[in-house]
């Protein structure tokens, strides 16, 4: 019993370190910052349709407009609380058209955030952010407690070797984004819970499946591609247990197809992104590239994708003055993540699944090629909705699946040890990623702060730099604070994980 309070004593402690993380990448950037915000925030305000008090009118999207537009007092001034003696002063939000969702996104993520708007000022949009970073911290800490600690090394190393810097990034706003990596990252590990869970009452082996369906409406809240990703990552998991647990049999056989059956119907009914993407044009339109030129181009692109989520991709957009009308052509600062960020992340998902390759097997292998034709078909489809665009196509979209092809790419390996596994190697990559959070966390706030300096000196904010009004601590504070939250949340997270010595371990593979 004093070993089970133990152990959920440090699952809370992990999970408060997470959401401090979270909550400082939170304060890291100004309203409108993050990818899209600006749209998102137009959507929240708008969603119940016109009131006096936040949503005065909505335009209909026309030839002349790309987004329906709405007329909405957002407030864009980073004031938490008035402050008499502070320089920036707080103005009152004044209405202006904002763009809105106009039917392609879920609206049920922008009806919850839309309780948050009475509180008033840009407080109401910092307390979005942080219902976001409460609601993956809530399912974290829940899943470290239900899951077979068998299964901890695999996941946890898909979870925290993908979150720099974008899924973070994205984890800690009001993106719904956000919530598609939180829904997906989880929901595969659910469900193998479940699906593993042959002892026990009837309740606690449906509390899983329960977390599972949770998962699966909070990524069908946020975006209907989030709900694809979802439901193609259960079927590959579903596929994958009953393979590797020899459970193909005659009496298993209508089960195993009505599951499979009920996957392709419900996916194909609840996410219009799944019709979409099968419906491939044969022919270009005027001023888009061939067909051939276009998948090609993707095939070989792909890998790109992925990596791009580890640092190469803008990861916010922040226009000064006018986050509306000037985001295309006014004064853009974008955080430009250190090249270290993601060298380092590339390099250590390399040493994870060079470890994960050892005695590869064909379960392993057959899961990881669906994974990776679901990557492309994603891309494509995805592309194929943006005109064929061969070049601008953001990490973020299928971010959600990287966290799970390489932690399902673990569990389903037989090598004799696993990179983390390896006490020394576990320390030196707890070490490597504490180093490039901290990069990314200063780079993003010293940029909005300030400007960037492209190194590591301290953020200071000049007259007419931004900082959030009434907050009583300034920017090096989150960034140290935050840091070191982020490396004790790795050292409690990964401490109930079993290591083993490398000495002894790899002579026995050549047995």
């Amino acid at each position: 019993m004093r070993q089970i309070k133990r152990n959920s004593f440090r699952e809370f402690k992990s999970g408060l370190l997470l959401f401090l993380t979270l909550a400082c990448w939170s304060l890291s950037n100004p309203p409108g910052s993050t990818p899209d915000e600006w749209f998102q925030l137009g959507s929240i305000w708008c969603v119940d349709g016109v009131d006096d008090a936040n949503c005065k009118s909505i335009i209909e999207p026309g030839v002349l407009s790309e987004y329906q537009m709405g007329e909405t007092n957002i407030d864009y001034s980073s004031c938490l609380l008035t402050v008499k003696s502070e320089i920036r002063t707080c103005a009152e939000a004044e209405f202006e058209f904002q763009p809105m969702n106009s039917g392609g996104y879920p609206t049920t993520i922008y009806r919850i955030f839309n309780w948050f708007v009475p509180i008033g000022t840009s407080l109401s949009i910092l307390i979005m952010r942080l219902f976001s970073a409460l609601l993956a911290t809530s399912l974290f800490v829940v899943q470290m407690l239900t899951m077979d600690k068998k299964n901890r090394l695999p996941w946890l190393t898909g979870f925290t070797f993908t979150m720099l810097p974008m899924s973070i990034f994205l984890l800690s706003s009001l993106h719904p984004s956000g919530w598609a990596i939180t829904g997906v990252t989880h929901g595969w590990m659910f469900l193998l819970t479940g699906l593993s869970k042959q002892t026990g009452s009837r309740r606690h082996r449906s509390i899983p499946f329960l977390l599972w369906g949770f998962c699966g409406c909070i990524c069908l809240a946020s975006r209907y591609d989030a709900f694809l990703i979802f439901a193609a990552v259960s079927s590959i998991t579903g596929i994958a247990f009953v393979a590797s647990n020899r459970l193909v049999t005659v009496k298993n056989l209508p089960r195993i197809l009505t599951a499979a059956a009920g996957s392709i119907i419900v996916i194909f009914t609840l996410s219009p992104v799944a019709r979409t993407a099968i419906s491939f044009p044969n022919k270009n339109l005027p001023n888009q590239p061939g067909t051939l030129q276009w998948i090609s181009h993707w095939i070989l692109n792909a890998i790109a994708v992925p990596v791009e989520t580890l640092g190469t991709g803008l990861i916010g957009t922040y226009v000064t003055n006018n986050p509306v009308f000037k985001l295309r052509i006014g004064t853009v600062e974008q955080p430009i993540i250190p090249a270290a960020v993601w060298i380092v992340g590339v390099a250590l998902l390399g040493g994870v699944f060079l470890f994960g390759l050892i005695r590869l097997n064909i379960i392993q292998a057959a899961a990881l090629l669906m994974s990776s034709t679901l990557l492309v078909w994603i891309i494509l489809g995805i592309s194929s909705r943006l005109e064929r665009d061969l070049f601008n196509l953001p990490g973020r979209y299928i971010i959600p699946l990287v966290p799970f092809m390489v932690g399902h790419f673990i569990y389903l390996s037989k090598s004799p040890i696993q990179l983390m596994e390896i006490l020394s190697l576990r320390q030196v990559s707890i070490a490597l990623l504490s180093v490039t959070h901290f990069l990314a966390l200063h780079s993003v706030v010293e940029t909005y702060a300030s400007t960037q300096s492209f190194g590591l000196l301290p953020v200071i904010i000049e007259r007419n730099g931004w900082w959030w009004v009434g907050l009583p601590f300034g920017p090096n504070f989150i960034v140290l604070f935050g840091s070191i939250c982020f490396t004790k949340f790795l050292i409690t997270a990964w401490s109930d994980s079993p290591s083993r010595s490398i000495t002894g371990e790899l002579s026995g593979i050549n047995d």
